[in-house]
């Protein structure tokens, strides 16, 4: 089961990817988790279905790798015959952590697929200098680019409290 739970690291490193700061030695996969670290999840109950190839974490849901932390009320690993993960789909105050940055959504979907990260219900990322705000966030992994609907930007400077 870990190696497809493995999958949702890539959540993690995706979502993090697009709230990260600009300097270059931040961004990518290296800045944010070392593949080595092993990987735990907790949760009140989990059930698995093989025959559908879905694993389901319910109630206080938390994902940790290193020093990096995804919590929610439930979250859903679907995966191939080969045990690759397709989807992951977080709902339930869903926040992922990793020192000063966060992001905040009611849903986070993972679609490995089609290349792309979707928050839904109001997320927030916040990191230091950056709070970005909308309806609907969409990052896309292949290129790093991310389109934010009815977006709010706040700019900070570093010498603001």
């Amino acid at each position: 089961m870990s190696g497809r739970c493995s999958g949702v690291l890539s959540i993690l490193i995706i979502i993090l990817l697009a709230i990260g700061s600009t300097e270059a030695g931040d961004r990518g996969p290296d800045g944010f988790f070392s593949e080595d670290a092993p990987i735990e999840i907790t949760s009140e109950s989990l059930s698995a279905d093989s025959n559908q190839r879905i694993a389901i974490f319910e109630g206080k849901v938390v994902a940790r790798q290193a020093e990096t932390t995804l919590t929610a009320e439930w979250l859903q690993v679907t995966y191939d015959e080969n045990g690759e993960v397709v989807k992951i789909l977080a709902r339930g105050d869903v926040r992922i952590k990793k020192g000063d940055r966060m992001v905040e959504a009611e849903e986070a979907e993972y679609l490995r697929r089609e290349g792309k990260i979707i928050l839904r219900g109001h997320p927030v990322a916040v990191s230091p200098n950056t709070r970005v705000e909308g309806t609907r966030m969409v990052y896309f992994i292949q290129n790093g680019r991310y389109t934010v609907e009815n977006s709010r930007v706040i700019l900070s400077s570093p010498d603001t409290e």
